[in-house]
């Protein structure tokens, strides 16, 4: 995969192939993760967003081995069980095919002529929104930001662990700020904070920020 095709795909199992042996399991699991909550809203009840808790605390080593094992008990919503399945990179994959096939299934009949057409578009659509969301976590694997330590002020790493916490990233703009005030230059890591998003957890520079290693 060459950069132009990394920063224009809109097929997420092929991203997640050439990520492999690039980051460690915990991105993999975010994506898997975020993929899941783009389908609160009219697919997952509250034992599902239960276990997509237990999926996240295992990916920042929160929760033991036997926790995430007992989500794909706990989870009613297939494609959240298979955000806990025991390899991430396959976890990721499952989650990516399974819920654009789930918002696909809504939108069209793939058995009906009529219905085709939707579903392909909205699979499709769902597709760029997860391409969108993958390249949020891990950037542009293709160019190392180089991030100073001294941008890595007590008001950066505040603002980026609060909205770790609370899974809000309504200030990433005001962390641009905060990172520009401590001399942060880097194009790449201001256009994003500023950028419409979407941010989840897992964002490449909010985890610059905390100082989180994914190798």
């Amino acid at each position: 995969m060459s950069e132009v095709e990394w920063l224009t795909s809109s097929y997420p199992p092929t991203m997640l192939r050439h990520l492999l042996g690039v980051f460690g399991d915990r991105k993999f699991r975010l994506f898997a993760v975020a993929c899941c909550r783009r389908l609160e809203e009219q697919f997952l009840d509250a034992d599902d967003r239960a276990a997509l808790d237990v999926v996240e605390r295992f990916a920042d080593g929160r929760a033991s081995a036997s926790e995430l094992a007992a989500v794909s008990i706990r989870a009613s919503n297939q494609v959240v069980a298979g955000a806990a399945v025991r390899a991430a990179p396959e976890a990721a994959v499952l989650v990516s095919v399974g819920s654009a096939a789930l918002v696909a299934a809504r939108d069209g009949d793939p058995d009906h002529p009529q219905g085709l057409g939707d579903y392909i578009a909205s699979e499709e659509g769902e597709r760029q929104s997860q391409a969108r969301l993958l390249r949020e976590i891990v950037g542009n694997p293709f160019r190392t930001v180089v991030f100073d330590p001294g941008w890595r002020t007590s008001t950066a790493v505040a603002l980026a662990a609060q909205m770790y916490e609370s899974r809000e990233f309504g200030a990433m703009s005001i962390l641009a700020d905060a990172l520009q005030d401590a001399g942060c230059d880097s194009t790449n890591v201001l256009e994003h904070c500023r950028g419409p998003g979407p941010h989840v957890r897992g964002c490449w520079v909010v985890d610059m920020v905390l100082g989180v290693i994914d190798l």
